[in-house]
């Protein structure tokens, strides 16, 4: 049988305060420079690139089901996440029929989609499918941090 799961790209940290993570995390510890993105359902989300994996530090707004999870457990990893391109509609598929939760689906500004799978009961922890193209490419940020950083990619 196959792997499900060939590569963890992302661990997704869950906040109250995402500027006073991000802060802390690059002044106190030296990691980052971080891209600073509010989506339009009042999310606030800070990403990374360090320690050979991307951090995303999420502030989730109200009536998010990752409000519910902060609001349950309080700060910590709430995910991990993948990009299971091309084998993406199987990947969660296969998810699903294994007894997992879909939370939910969105797509980025760019129209890449990606689904969070509550995987807790069966294996401990949320998963984040992405279903990204090769070459695929993040929005510009609302804002780096530190103040002076330059937005770059690594894919």
């Amino acid at each position: 049988m196959n792997p499900i799961i060939k590569k963890i790209v992302q661990l997704g940290i869950i906040t109250d305060d995402r500027d006073a993570m991000v802060k802390k995390y690059n002044d106190e510890y030296g990691i980052g420079p971080w891209f600073l993105y509010t989506f339009p359902n009042g999310n606030k989300l800070g990403v990374c690139d360090a320690l050979n994996i991307q951090l995303e530090v999420v502030e989730p707004a109200e009536g998010t089901y990752q409000r519910e999870w902060l609001n349950i457990h309080g700060p910590g990893i709430q995910h991990i996440a993948t990009n299971v391109n091309p084998d993406y509609l199987p990947t969660k598929q296969r998810l699903i029929d294994g007894g997992n939760n879909l939370l939910w689906t969105s797509k980025d500004p760019t129209g890449s989609e990606c689904s969070f799978i509550n995987g807790n009961k069966n294996l401990g922890m949320t998963f984040e499918l992405y279903d990204r193209e090769e070459g695929w490419q993040p929005p510009t940020p609302n804002a780096v941090y530190p103040p002076d950083a330059v937005f770059t990619y690594k894919p």
